[in-house]
């Protein structure tokens, strides 16, 4: 077969594309497969910030993915890259992110799926999933600073020696560690707080924790990861953000987060 046969067998392929490159056809594609496009459809076509506010399992996971995929086919979200006299499509930076790191591998893994079954054809490799906390990370990373996470083994122990300092627990001092996660699920929220001291729970007081130590324990435990020269996600997004609201420090890796 010749060169230019090669070439007209390919043309051909593209015409036979089961989705199209525009809004209309993706939302029609999608109808078909079985997709209700009542909100979908104002989500995949907004080329704006939005804010989607729903219940758990209600779609925005999916909304996610399928508005990342339409953009995708639309050329919204790609551009062309040319290399030694070649140009290919590829995707604009984009960062997916979830609480869970298996969300972000499940997020990674359905995308590529029905990437193909779209017939995208644009490269993804500049789309990002991840944490939030690993995204974090990286920004703080690029700055030449390290961030000594410690694994959660590590904490129960601080999380024990302050405990036994402040005689916390059911057995004062030597709490179970069903408590010893309670304790530092407490000081987490509280830390995520503008001002921790107002944190308050009902059922604080059944671990020893009272609106008169509290800041005691959250400070103490702070000093213990200075000490053992360690840190938290907590410490992170503390980190983030004192490097991003003072412009001598501000940077592209750590402006982003801003809002």
């Amino acid at each position: 077969m010749k060169l230019l046969d090669i070439f007209n067998e390919l043309s051909k392929l593209g015409d036979t594309d089961p989705v199209g490159n525009t809004y209309d056809s993706i939302e029609e594609y999608l109808t078909k497969q079985g997709y209700n496009l009542t909100e979908l459809g104002k989500i995949l076509r907004e080329q704006k910030s939005q804010l989607i506010v729903t219940g758990a399992g209600s779609g925005k996971t999916t909304a996610i993915i399928l508005k990342t995929l339409a953009d995708l086919k639309t050329g919204n979200s790609t551009h062309q890259v040319t290399h030694k006299g070649m140009t290919t499509e590829v995707s604009d930076k984009i960062w997916i992110s979830t609480f869970l790191k298996s969300g972000a591998e499940d997020l990674e893994r359905t995308l590529k799926e029905k990437k193909y079954d779209m017939g995208i054809t644009a490269s993804t490799d500049n789309i990002t999933f991840s944490t939030l906390h690993a995204e974090f990370k990286r920004a703080i990373n690029a700055m030449g600073i390290q961030t000594p996470i410690m694994a959660n083994g590590v904490a129960l122990k601080i999380i024990a020696e302050v405990a036994k300092n402040f005689g916390l627990g059911s057995r004062q001092g030597y709490p179970t560690s069903e408590e010893l996660m309670s304790i530092l699920s407490y000081i987490s929220a509280a830390r995520n707080r503008l001002d921790p001291s107002t944190f308050e729970h009902e059922d604080m007081e059944d671990v020893g924790l009272t609106p008169t130590n509290f800041m005691y324990v959250v400070n103490y435990y702070q000093k213990l990861r200075e000490k053992y020269k360690v840190m938290d996600f907590e410490d992170l997004q503390e980190l983030l953000y004192k490097f991003a609201v003072k412009e001598d420090t501000r940077n592209v890796n750590v402006t982003n987060f801003l809002a």
